[in-house]
């Protein structure tokens, strides 16, 4: 038993697989694969029930057997093969990190029921306390710099 997080960024889907505490004692290698494998299962079901699309990397449990390996990309693959869209896969690598693309079948939901945030944009981010009194600062000192500007030019065309 072990959990998966599933992550959405602009450029990819990040699927991380975590032990949970399987791994403490036993047989490290045993526990990893049946983890991942459980794991394997679940990724192919949540890809298909989010239409996930897109370049998605797995980060598995790390594996020293080659052997090891195989079977899961073998388990994912078998897993996806009912799926209606076009899967690619690659192969786990030595990092236990596996690239995949899947073709998206319909909008995402985020995509037709969200707007970007107004606040931050959409970024997922916005200023500090001190950044926003500084910026504040600097729009008074831009304002304050126009205005004298805008006064000594009237003052100058009366002139002449």
């Amino acid at each position: 038993g072990g959990a998966i997080v599933i992550d959405h960024t602009e450029a990819l889907v990040s699927v991380d697989v975590n032990s949970a505490r399987a791994i403490k004692g036993g047989d490290i290698e045993e526990t990893a694969l049946r983890t991942n494998l459980e794991a394997a299962d679940e990724v192919a079901r949540q890809m298909r029930l989010r239409d996930l699309g897109g370049l998605i990397v797995i980060d598995f449990i790390d594996m020293e057997e080659s052997k090891n390996r195989r079977e899961v990309e073998n388990r994912l693959r078998d897993a996806l093969r009912q799926d209606r869209a076009r899967v690619q896969f690659g192969t786990i690598s030595k990092f236990g990190l596996m690239e995949m693309s899947r073709q998206r079948l319909k909008p995402a939901l985020a995509e037709g029921a969200s707007i970007p945030c107004p606040r931050c944009g959409g970024s997922g981010h916005i200023r500090d306390t001190e950044s926003s009194a500084l910026q504040i600062l600097r729009i008074i000192q831009e304002e304050s710099n126009e205005g004298q500007h805008r006064s000594g030019a009237r003052a100058g065309s009366g002139r002449g």
